[in-house]
C-alpha cells in the first residue's frame, strides 16, 4: 500500500526526521545540546567534514537512542548533504 501511495516507510521518515533535527541544531536554529558532539579531526574516505566522533556505548538502551543513532546515520550521509544551509533542501535531499 506504501508504494501504491509513493510514501516512504515510516522508518525512514523518522530517519530523515532525526537527522534534520541535527542539521537544525547544527545551524544554530534548534536549541539542542549539540556541544559535546565531537567533529571528526581529518576527512578520510570514510568522514567528511561535517562528521562526528561516533559516541561509544556499552548498553543497547543507549546504542539506539538519539544521539548515537543519529550521529552514526549522519557520518552515512555524503558531504554535499550535510554542507546544505537550507532545512528544506536538506530534508529532500536525505530522503534519496
Amino acid at each position: 500500500m506504501l508504494k501504491d501511495l509513493g510514501w516512504d516507510s515510516l522508518e525512514d521518515r523518522r530517519t530523515v526526521n532525526r537527522l534534520a533535527i541535527l542539521h537544525k541544531a547544527r545551524l544554530g536554529l534548534l536549541a539542542l545540546p549539540i556541544n559535546n558532539l565531537q567533529p571528526v579531526r581529518r576527512s578520510t574516505r570514510h568522514h567528511h567534514s561535517n562528521s562526528f566522533i561516533n559516541i561509544p556505548t556499552n548498553k543497547d538502551c543507549y546504542k539506539y537512542s538519539f544521539f548515537p543513532r543519529t550521529v552514526r546515520d549522519w557520518n552515512l550521509l555524503p558531504q554535499n548533504i550535510t554542507d546544505l544551509e537550507d532545512p528544506k533542501q536538506f530534508k529532500i535531499s536525505a530522503l534519496i
